[in-house]
């Protein structure tokens, strides 16, 4: 009686096949890894398990694949927190502040109201650039993995047709 790593994948695989096969249709299923991707990547650390909760719960997606996905993505949302911040400067002709971790600490510590307000405005322009360049980016991987939902849940949408997001589901 041993225990095999194909074995264990195997479970694993099958779970997931059932954990996607969770009454949905392929279109909500698309629309759940989108979002998780979309909703991790947010660069507020702290705030994506939250917002992927409300989400799925407000639009009756699959809450534990759309948590999967925002914990696989997040190292992704650690890489492109600089980006986002640089960004959403950029969007608004403004430079980042340097970010050095003690020279933050030291500001926020000396001056808490300034630097919050500093930092309160640079994190903001970052949830914009997030906002434009993270809804492309899950408009890409909803339309691509549509496709490849489509074939691991092995059937097709009810209301048939190319219909998109927002489709009879």
């Amino acid at each position: 009686m041993g225990w095999s790593p194909r074995q264990a994948f195997g479970r694993l695989g099958r779970l997931l096949r059932d954990l996607l096969r969770q009454g949905l249709t392929p279109r909500k299923l698309a629309l759940t890894v989108a979002l998780g991707f979309f909703l991790g990547l947010n660069p507020v650390i702290g705030t994506t398990t939250l917002l992927c909760t409300l989400v799925a719960l407000l639009f009756g997606l699959n809450l534990p694949l759309i948590q999967i996905v925002n914990y696989l993505v997040y190292p992704l949302e650690i890489l492109m927190i600089i980006p986002f911040l640089e960004l959403g400067a950029w969007f608004f002709g403004e430079r980042l502040p340097p970010v050095d971790p003690q020279r933050l600490l030291t500001a926020f510590h000396n001056h808490f109201a300034h630097s919050l307000g500093v930092w309160g405005l640079v994190i903001l322009r970052g949830l914009v650039a997030w906002v434009a360049v993270g809804g492309a980016m899950a408009a890409v991987v909803y339309w691509g993995g549509l496709p490849i939902i489509r074939r691991l849940v092995g059937r097709h949408d009810d209301a048939g047709g190319g219909g998109g997001a927002g489709g009879a589901d």
